[in-house]
């Protein structure tokens, strides 16, 4: 079981990742050539937002992976999921049934999975040529924990009307073709979608289901995963969603780290996202080791020796790429390791 500390470390460091990943090389400038003669500077804003809301879609992919490796849960690669090129008879026919079945009447998958093992044999990996899913349809995350297997996918918590039929056919093929291409028991596959949190109460939910659970029908309970159930599962801790949310607070009463991001919006042009994304760069080294920059010279050459102080008086030279890469550093001065904070 993870503590609650250690659910909190975990997500405050990679939230600190993701905005220095995506901040720290100069996003290239945008023109509109209606809204940047009306309103520049809500623009720009609004296109910083959408970019860094891009780009923390996989925030939680990378977080459910980094605390199930924690709880010493098996992470499968990706790529493990595939399909059949040609998608046998027999198999076929079970996934349309169940499929129109499904999207006529509702139920669980427990039938279709009992066809699936009769229909084909436990252990036995046919031999045929398989491909990897279609971009977009494959598993964000895959893991192994005690007998079963799960198959995830995380949604984005603004869940589409009428998507349902969608989700439905995702989690019966992810499930037809796990169990023919290794053989496993049908029964130890759980292909499930993850909503990270209700985004209507996020300290409830079991409300959910009532705010979103017809757009998501035909599926049920036993195929979704939404908020506290998820990362309680990961982590083994009751109370998983709660010290995410305390960590992201945490972070967020930063100063000196919201000051920095806060920056971004008052940039005009090129060059200040150049300026930007250097600021980032040593706001990230020297939040990293606790040490300071003595050069007055722009260090942009990420290649170029500058002059470091750590330990309120040790001196040292080292290039930005190698501090920038390292979490422990041995300073080469005093032969002290700088450690990672």
């Amino acid at each position: 079981m993870l503590t609650d500390k250690k659910i909190q470390e975990i997500t405050k460091e990679l939230l600190e990742e993701s905005f220095y990943k995506y901040f720290i090389s100069a996003q290239k400038e945008t023109k509109h050539i209606i809204l940047d003669r009306f309103f520049p500077k809500e623009r720009r804003i609004t296109s910083t937002m959408t970019g860094l809301q891009t780009s923390l879609g996989t925030f939680w992919e990378k977080l459910s992976v980094k605390l199930a490796k924690e709880n010493n849960i098996s992470t499968l690669d990706n790529s493990c999921l595939v399909k059949p090129k040609t998608i046998p008879v027999d198999l076929q026919s079970l996934i349309n049934d169940i499929k129109n079945l499904r999207e006529k009447n509702g139920g669980e998958l427990t039938q279709f999975k009992i066809d699936l093992n009769n229909k084909f044999a436990l252990n036995k990996q046919p031999k045929c040529e398989y491909e990897q899913m279609v971009k977009g349809k494959g598993a964000d995350v895959i893991l192994k924990k005690g007998n079963n297997i799960y198959l995830f996918d995380i949604k984005t918590v603004q869940v589409n009307a009428n998507s349902g039929n969608s989700f439905n056919e995702t989690v019966i093929l992810w499930t037809a073709f796990y169990k023919y291409m290794y053989g496993i028991n049908a029964n130890n596959i759980k292909a499930m979608l993850v909503f990270p949190y209700n985004s209507a109460n996020e300290n409830n939910d079991e409300a959910w289901w009532r705010d979103f659970g017809g757009r998501v029908s035909p599926l049920t309970n036993k195929d979704v995963f939404v908020g506290n159930e998820y990362w309680s599962f990961l982590s083994d801790n009751t109370n998983a969603l709660k010290q995410i949310i305390s960590a992201i607070e945490e972070l967020n009463k930063d100063k000196a780290f919201k000051d920095l991001y806060q920056k971004v919006f008052e940039v005009e042009d090129r060059s200040g996202l150049v300026e930007f994304s250097e600021e980032v760069r040593l706001h990230r080294i020297k939040s990293k080791f606790n040490i300071e920059l003595l050069s007055n010279e722009s260090p942009w050459n990420l290649r170029k020796k500058f002059k470091w102080r750590h330990n309120g008086n040790c001196e040292f030279n080292e290039r930005l790429n190698k501090l920038l890469k390292s979490n422990s550093y041995k300073c080469t001065s005093c032969n002290t390791y700088l450690e990672k904070v």
